[in-house]
């Protein structure tokens, strides 16, 4: 029915969701999820790596975004206004949000000190109140957050 199966070579009745192989047999499947534990385990790392890193670059952009200076034209409502809100609000969305690997890699600990500090200390001495409200609300959230590795920043 779905070809031979990858342990023994038999006609294969059944078909392994977690690796998407054809087996014969339950026994013949927990055979094949043994052998393949250790490739399914460096799958689910690379996976994880991904996310981290995809993680990582969000938030150095976002950041990024936030530094973003204004052109010498009216500012009211302008796309660079808007960009520079909408990356302050994102920034305060992805704290809100944190977990465990946020709080404890030091990959995102260190992007916070290097990015998102810097982005706050610009925008929270801001003259346009929108900027400062939304820089104060992330201060406060790293505060709550992330105080004990960011002491020297504070």
């Amino acid at each position: 029915k779905y070809g031979a199966c990858i342990v023994c070579k038999k006609d294969a009745a059944f078909w392994s969701k977690t690796t998407q192989r054809p087996v014969c047999s339950p026994a013949c499947r927990d055979v094949h999820l043994a052998d393949a534990a250790p490739v399914l385990r460096r799958r689910a790392e690379y996976a994880e790596h991904l996310y981290r890193r995809d993680a990582f670059v969000l938030l150095r952009a976002v950041c990024r975004l936030a530094l973003k200076d204004l052109p010498d034209r009216d500012p009211a409502g302008s796309p660079e206004l808007r960009g520079k809100l909408l990356s302050l609000e994102l920034q305060l969305l992805i704290l809100n949000m944190v977990g465990p690997v946020f709080t404890s890699d030091f990959l995102f600990i260190d992007a916070v000190k290097q990015f998102l500090c810097v982005a706050l200390s610009t925008n929270g001495a801001s003259p346009v109140l929108e900027w400062f409200e939304r820089a104060m609300s992330i201060f406060l959230r790293l505060l709550d957050t992330l105080k004990i590795h960011l002491k020297a920043q504070m």
